[in-house]
């Protein structure tokens, strides 16, 4: 063997060394030593690409696993802080999230709704077939609950008890038709319906004695003016007079406004 054969030699070995040792400790952050001008050298040297290019994409893969793992954490944070029911479901309706907040709304536990319809447990029984024909169009059909709006209905808990509720559905495509879902934000209204009620009540009624006011008495005369059809129409401002001329008054919605307004 002459001496540029020998030397040749002595480079493979070293540059062999130096790949195995670089296996053996899982370490390939520093490049093998590149002999210039030789082929042994040319190979080090395109191994240090190869391996610069595959420690690049590692770092780039590790940087979206953790900024992917920060999402999930802000995703999580959020959906379990969120007042509202957020509810995830599959183009079948089968629950795939259930957060927090929906468990205290509708008295079930995450694990208890996981993989069963939503429609099944918490949609009237009346209301079942609509439900699941929306469904069926992706909420986009003309009657039911619609996509991106804030549909208003009633829903059941888990002791059967209806409650009025907002639902808003929106929607995320995962870039596989199997993990295609739909998000439902429900708000029960209860409270709000409560409130609503009360100040109407506030608002047709004397606070002190209860009875109807003025603003009931004439909305239910517009109300009972805008039903009837008679050819002539009597008006009479007093619940005297009223009820001088009341036997004359054959209908019987008359008699009941003025015991209502008594």
């Amino acid at each position: 063997m002459n001496i540029s054969e020998h030397r040749a030699s002595t480079e493979l070995i070293d540059l062999l060394g130096s790949m195995q040792k670089q296996q053996q400790n899982g370490q390939f952050s520093t490049p093998v030593p590149v002999e210039p001008f030789t082929e042994v050298g040319q190979i080090a040297q395109q191994y240090n690409q190869v391996i610069s290019r595959v420690n690049s994409e590692i770092t780039e893969r590790d940087n979206a696993i953790d900024n992917f793992r920060a999402s999930e954490k802000r995703k999580s944070a959020i959906l379990n802080s969120s007042m509202d029911s957020i509810v995830s479901i599959d183009f079948d309706g089968k629950i795939i999230e259930f957060n927090p907040a929906a468990e205290k709304t509708f008295g079930y536990l995450k694990d208890q709704v996981l993989g069963r319809s939503f429609i099944e447990l918490f949609v009237l029984p009346n209301e079942r077939a609509n439900a699941i024909h929306s469904l069926e169009h992706k909420f986009s059909a003309s009657q039911g609950l619609l996509y991106n709006r804030r549909n208003t209905t009633f829903l059941m808990r888990s002791s059967s008890e209806q409650f009025p509720a907002e639902v808003t559905i929106t929607g995320a495509n995962l870039g596989s038709e199997l993990k295609n879902e739909f998000t439902l934000h429900i708000r029960d209204a209860t409270r709000q319906t409560k409130l609503q009620n009360k100040l109407k009540q506030l608002a047709y009624s004397d606070s002190l004695t209860g009875l109807y006011n003025r603003t009931f008495l004439i909305e239910s005369i517009n109300k009972l003016i805008n039903q009837a059809t008679p050819a002539k129409l009597a008006v009479f401002f007093g619940l005297r007079p009223f009820q001088k001329y009341q036997r004359h008054l054959r209908p019987r919605s008359w008699r009941q406004l003025i015991a209502r307004s008594s």
